[in-house]
């Protein structure tokens, strides 16, 4: 059922003059497009893409649509599909504003939230990622019932915005203006690039072209500057989190203006004081046309976009004097100032030690209960308080940390309780010679207190000390966490330091699950366990009653390969597989050069995915492979290039020795672009510049491999399904490795092995 935008009252939003920032030589003017059905510009966007698809025929009867969103665009999906008879299913990151959530739900949609590493409120550079990972999997996994609407890569986004561009220029023309400039925040790029292409076509050079980026976020900033991205946490939701290849035109835009947290806050708090009831982005895009004005003197005109109101950030509670003028502390000035002095740090007001132990003391004790003279090392141990609940229940407890007031706290509790066989010392696991093994290793809160090494070096340290059954605990902070009790710090918390060096770099847990598969255990994760003790001051969200640290219980591997062994296996042509830890799935590898016809019978039996050959970037413009289809973006990008046959020697080029025909033949010195064609049966795909270190993906380490099995730098891989179509994860993948006798790898082993690490 095709709706028009007149019919549904999408579009023809109002253009206001923002008469408190305008004065008589420069005029502000915003188009409201909080006046759309749904409260923003969104509503234009979906409304494109589903008359798009369903002018395609692509939406079949019972279908179910699928996006992600990190703010307006659930609700527009949402509420668009149930008019027009279709149910919706909408991911979002967790730590998404509960008002949008409701919003969402209020027309018939069904939410699904993705863990988040960032902070309650903020935004981490993978969350919406991760977000539209999950929804890409969901369809990929039963494509006739979910139809993926993929708001960051369908051009109809786009295209949605060349009317609001018409609109803009209209409304101009009845005042007989000619804009300057158009500031606008840059989301997934449909947006900006849909407007600037028609004002560029009306204008030319003569109007600037302004994206607007969080200053903790510049994706599109360093692009256009040439400067490496940078990303920590941020507020702004829906901005940030990085333009889509297929809806952003680099071209169009002549500059990008970063704003801080402080400055949209602000901003927020006086544009609804002066009557302009808006929300984030708004006040963010006001803060850029203040500093457009001045790197670009002469500008009278300029126009910028409301996209929606204040009342979707209702329980934020962002309107107040309370919120504007609290501090907001300088997380890297604060990890410089404290760099050489844990003792200053553990005194400092900010800093809570532990009054309470952790509740998941309980689960450690219990799996401990067999040997309850067992001894267990607590590496920065702090004041005790876990320790001495583990060694009232009979263990024997040696701590060790590098703070002398949380040493001193800890022998006046060991005194004080009277406890026999446990003690605490000052030092580094890695400068005191530690003799003894151990049954047990605790690590609380290890990126306050560790220093001078990195986690994987942790890992491998505690193997060492650890008995071959022993146990081993992390419990790491969760970015609800404020035990520093710095409330609206933007970025991690406090890293450990020691010696004028920041030692422990980790954008989230994400990565720290990635870190820990190429280490010498195995994982199980422990979290979100329910409050068993008093209120543990220094924590946020207490009235949850949900203790927000996450665990793990990692214990020896014997599922997986060394990258040795399985090297030795790549050298002989024997398979491998290969998993990537962020999606937990695999795909079959083998060097390129080792490729014969019954290994790719295998692969097509067995893998059932797409069958792909990796190439160097050099190799990839040799063959003229064309611009390689981007799916994804930054650290989970995949570039996807043409799928080609080999000219010589083969009939079809769909049977098992047409294709490894193929691959020897992309991979001959003697070949040339002239000897291949397009389409053809064997994927191509283009590995990032900087290999592993760059990204963590099958792509770069199949590359890796072979080069490191002394092959061609080419990797043949092919992703694994079950049996019944579906993703193979690891646990699925580890049964058909046994059967097939396959060594198993993971990506981060590769990286760690190669790089030294993560």
């Amino acid at each position: 059922m095709k709706i028009s935008n007149e019919q549904y009252k999408i579009g023809n939003t109002p253009l206001k003059l923002v008469d408190f920032l305008s004065n008589k030589d420069i005029k502000i003017w915003a188009k409201l497009e909080y006046f759309n059905p749904t409260g923003s510009h969104k509503d234009r966007a979906y409304l494109s893409i589903i008359n798009d698809l369903e002018r395609k025929n692509k939406i079949k009867k019972g279908m179910i649509l699928v996006d992600y969103t990190s703010g307006n665009a659930g609700a527009a999906l949402a509420r668009l599909a149930k008019i027009k008879g279709y149910r919706s299913l909408i991911f979002v990151p967790s730590q998404m504003s509960i008002d949008k959530i409701r919003q969402i739900e209020s027309y018939g949609a069904k939410v699904k939230k993705i863990f988040s590493n960032a902070k309650y409120g903020y935004y981490g550079p993978e969350d919406v990622m991760r977000a539209r990972l999950e929804a890409a999997r969901i369809v990929n996994e039963n494509p006739k019932k979910y139809i993926f609407l993929d708001q960051g890569e369908n051009p109809a986004n786009k295209l949605a915005f060349e009317k609001l561009g018409k609109e803009i220029i209209n409304d101009m023309e009845k005042r007989h203006i000619i804009p300057d400039a158009f500031v606008a925040a840059i989301g997934t790029g449909g947006t900006i690039s849909g407007v600037s292409k028609v004002l560029k076509q009306k204008y030319g050079n003569k109007i600037k072209i302004i994206g607007v980026e969080p200053y903790e976020s510049p994706t599109i900033y360093s692009k256009i500057h040439k400067q490496k991205a940078f990303h920590l946490e941020h507020n702004l939701s829906g901005v940030g989190i990085g333009a889509r290849e297929a809806n952003i035109d680099l071209d169009l835009i002549d500059d990008v203006i970063l704003v801080k947290q402080s400055e949209w806050l602000k901003m927020l708090y006086e544009a609804n004081g002066k009557g302009y009831p808006i929300g984030k982005s708004s006040a963010a895009d006001l803060v850029a046309v203040k500093k457009t004005i001045k790197k670009f003197p002469g500008l009278k005109n300029i126009v910028t976009i409301f996209f929606d109101r204040i009342e979707k950030y209702e329980s934020e509670k962002l309107i107040s004097k309370k919120i504007i003028n609290k501090k907001i502390y300088d997380f890297y000035n604060i990890e410089k100032k404290y760099k050489n002095s844990w003792d200053e740090l553990f005194s400092n007001k900010l800093f809570h030690l532990r009054t309470e132990k952790d509740p998941k003391l309980d689960v450690i004790s219990s799996i401990m209960k067999k040997k309850p003279k067992a001894k267990i090392l607590s590496i920065a141990c702090g004041d005790f308080i876990n320790e001495l609940y583990l060694c009232q229940k009979g263990f024997r407890v040696y701590g060790i940390d590098v703070s002398n007031i949380a040493i001193s706290k800890a022998k006046n509790l060991i005194k004080k309780n009277k406890i026999q066989g446990c003690s605490v010392i000052k030092g580094d696991i890695f400068k005191k010679k530690i003799s003894k093994l151990y049954d047990a290793i605790i690590i609380f809160d290890f990126s306050m207190h560790l220093t001078d090494i990195t986690l994987i070096n942790l890992l491998n340290k505690a193997a060492n000390l650890l008995k071959p059954d022993g146990l081993l605990f992390i419990n790491f902070l969760s970015p609800k966490d404020d035990t520093f009790n710095f409330g609206d710090v933007v970025g991690p918390k406090i890293r450990s330091v020691r010696n004028g060096k920041i030692l422990i770099h980790y954008r989230d847990l994400f990565e720290i699950e990635e870190i820990i598969s190429a280490s010498p255990f195995s994982i199980k994760r422990v979290e979100n366990y329910k409050r068993i003790d008093k209120t543990h001051y220094g924590f946020r969200n207490e009235n949850k009653q949900i203790h927000t640290h996450r665990g793990y219980f990692l214990i020896a591997k014997k599922e997986l390969s060394t990258v040795s062994d399985a090297l030795k296996d790549a050298k002989s042509g024997r398979p491998i597989i290969i998993i990537d830890h962020r999606e937990q799935e695999g795909d079959f590898f083998i060097p390129s050069k080792k490729v014969t016809p019954q290994v790719i019978n295998d692969f097509l039996k067995y893998g059932r995915g797409v069958l792909c050959v990796s190439l160097l970037p050099q190799r990839f413009r040799e063959l003229g492979l064309g611009s390689p289809s981007i799916w994804g973006t930054g650290y989970n990008e995949t570039r996807f290039g043409d799928p080609v046959d080999y000219l010589i020697g083969i009939t079809t080029g769909v049977s098992a020795f047409d294709r490894a025909n193929t691959i020897k033949g992309i991979i001959a010195k003697s070949t040339s672009k002239s000897d291949i064609r397009v389409p053809g049966h064997v994927r191509t795909l283009e590995s990032v510049p900087g290999g592993l270190n760059e990204r963590s993906g099958h792509t770069e380490a199949s590359i890796e491999l072979s080069k490191l099995a002394g092959f061609y730098p080419s990797g043949t891989i092919i992703e694994i399904l079950n049996d019944d179509g579906t993703m193979a994860r690891e646990p699925e993948i580890i049964k058909l490795a046994k059967r097939l006798k396959y060594k198993v790898i993971r990506i981060n082993q590769i990286k760690y092995y190669i790089c030294g690490k993560i």
